[in-house]
């Protein structure tokens, strides 16, 4: 029977740039999400990002092998807005995307804040895997195009 590795989180850096807009520019397909930008300009907001602080980003890892991210801010000691959060097809359906939020959860956002995040509705896979995480609907945000 094969082990199952542990996942890890880190924080990223600049080595971690392509890989991670690569993941983002997939999840963007993936959500059919209007307003996507292209790699080079994901490449350049994920180093504001890195170098600004605005937004805190992390890498998931098994063993040396980055299966996903995710990308935060804190809105002070008691709200955490998740920007961004991504696991790489191959490594779904395997616990990584609920072992990420625990180890986010447990040792990296504030203990009593409360975590927030916006899904399109359209994205049910996304939807039903933050609800199996626990999450509640809070709010539905209405638009219209011109």
């Amino acid at each position: 029977m094969t082990a199952i590795v542990p996942l890890k989180l880190r924080l990223a850096t600049y080595n971690d740039v392509r890989q991670i807009a690569l993941w983002n520019h997939a999840m963007n397909a993936e959500e059919a999400a209007a307003d996507s930008l292209t790699l080079p300009e994901l490449e350049n907001q994920l180093r504001d990002w890195i170098v600004s602080g605005k937004c805190t980003v992390h890498v998931f890892e098994r063993g040396a092998e980055g299966v996903g991210f995710a990308s935060w801010g804190s809105h002070g000691p008691y709200e955490v807005f998740v920007r961004q959060f991504y696991v790489a097809p191959a490594a779904r359906r395997q616990g990584v995307g609920r072992a990420a939020v625990a180890l986010l959860r447990q040792g990296v956002w504030p203990r009593r804040a409360r975590v927030s995040l916006r899904v399109l509705v359209g994205s049910l896979p996304y939807l039903n895997f933050w609800r199996a995480c626990g999450f509640s609907d809070f709010a539905l945000t209405l638009e219209q195009l011109p």
